[in-house]
C-alpha cells in the first residue's frame, strides 16, 4: 500500500494512511503543504496565520508585475503563470482577483480605466495570462496631472495652514476653475485641467490628486447622486472622515466665481438625502462638521478666526 510521499513522473503526491491520494491542504512533520486537485504538491503555495492560498508565492510575483506594468500604464501585458493546477478556469478567474487588487492599490488609475480584457492559455506549469487595459488618460496626460497638481499646490497652500484650511482652498480651486461638461465626454483630472470642463469623474480624481499632493487622506467615491451614477470624494481631515463633492457645489449653468458649499465635508447621514454608495467599502463619516467647528472655535483654538469664516459659508 501506498502512504505518505510518492514522486511520479517527476511529481510528488501524498497518500494516507489508507493508501487514498489526498488534496487541498495537508500537514506533515509540523509544515503545510498544498496538493492541487489532481493530487500534485504546489510548492508555490503559501501558508501563514492560518490565510493559506494556493500559488502564494506566485501570486504575489504575478500581483508586484501587474502592479509595475499599470503604473507604467501599459495597454498589453503577457505574463507567464507556472501555476500546476489543471483547471484552467479556475487559474483565469485567480489571476483576474489578483489583477484586481493589483488596480485598486492605485486609486487614481483605477478609476481611469475604462475596458479590460483578459485571457489565459497553456498547460499546468506553463501558462500565459493576457490583459488588455483601455485607460482614458494616457501615460503623459496623467504626468501632466501629477505635475500640474503639484505647482497648483505649491501656489495655493500656504505655510502655517491646517488640513481644514488646505481641504478648503483645494475645494474651491476646484470649483472656480471646472465646469461641468454637459456633452458628458470628458472623465479625466487631464481634461478638468487643460479643458477646464469635465463630468463629476474629472471632478473628483483632479481633487483626489490635489489632496493627496497636499497631504490629505483621501478616496473617490462612486455610486449615485439625485439617482444618476455619480462620483465624489471622501476626506480625512484631523482624524475624521467627511464626504466631499466638488460636482454638485459647482452647479450647472457654470458661474464664472462662484463657489457654493452645501456639499462640503458633509456625514454619511447628510450626504444620504440624495447620494448612495457601497458603505462597506469606504470608512464611516459620523461628525457633523458644522458642530466639529463650533466646538474648535469655543476652545479657543488659534485658527478660531480662520474656522469662523468656514462656519459662515457651508451650508448644511
Amino acid at each position: 500500500m501506498q502512504t505518505n510521499w510518492q514522486q511520479v513522473n517527476g511529481a510528488w503526491y501524498y497518500f494516507n494512511g489508507s493508501g487514498a491520494m489526498q488534496t487541498g491542504w495537508i500537514q506533515d512533520n509540523g509544515k503545510q503543504y498544498y496538493l492541487e486537485s489532481n493530487g500534485v504538491w504546489n510548492p508555490n503555495t503559501t501558508s501563514a496565520n492560518n490565510n493559506s492560498r494556493p500559488d502564494g508565492k506566485l501570486l504575489d510575483a504575478f500581483q508586484n508585475e501587474i502592479k509595475t506594468h499599470i503604473n507604467n500604464q501599459k495597454e498589453n501585458i503577457t505574463m507567464t503563470y507556472k501555476s500546476q493546477n489543471s483547471n484552467i478556469n479556475e487559474v483565469l478567474n485567480t489571476l483576474v482577483k489578483e489583477y484586481d487588487k493589483a488596480v485598486e492599490s492605485n486609486e487614481y488609475l483605477n478609476h481611469n480605466i475604462s475596458h479590460t480584457q483578459y485571457s489565459v492559455r497553456g498547460i499546468p506549469g506553463n501558462y500565459t495570462f493576457t490583459v488588455k487595459i483601455t485607460y482614458r488618460e494616457s501615460k503623459g496626460q496623467t504626468d501632466y496631472v501629477k505635475a500640474q497638481a503639484k505647482s497648483i499646490i505649491n501656489s495655493i497652500i500656504k505655510a502655517g495652514m491646517d488640513e481644514h484650511e488646505k481641504v478648503k482652498v483645494i475645494h474651491d480651486y476646484v470649483v472656480k476653475h471646472v465646469s461641468y461638461d454637459t456633452s458628458f465626454q470628458a472623465y479625466t483630472a487631464y481634461e478638468a485641467l487643460a479643458n477646464r470642463s469635465a463630468v463629476c469623474q474629472g471632478y473628483a480624481l483632479l481633487t483626489y490628486q490635489l489632496l493627496k499632493e497636499a497631504g490629505i487622506e483621501t478616496h473617490i467615491v462612486t455610486g449615485t447622486g439625485n439617482g444618476q451614477p455619480h462620483a465624489w470624494n471622501q476626506v480625512k481631515i484631523e482624524g475624521k472622515w467627511y464626504h466631499l463633492d466638488t460636482t454638485f457645489d459647482d452647479p450647472i449653468p457654470d458661474v464664472q466665481g462662484r463657489v457654493t458649499y452645501s456639499y462640503y465635508n458633509l456625514s454619511d447621514e447628510q450626504i444620504a438625502r440624495n447620494h448612495q454608495w457601497d458603505r462597506n467599502k469606504f470608512a464611516p463619516a459620523t461628525t457633523n462638521y458644522a458642530n466639529e467647528l463650533a466646538k474648535k472655535i469655543q476652545s479657543g483654538s488659534s485658527k478660531t478666526w480662520e474656522y469662523q469664516e468656514i462656519s459662515k459659508i457651508i451650508k448644511h
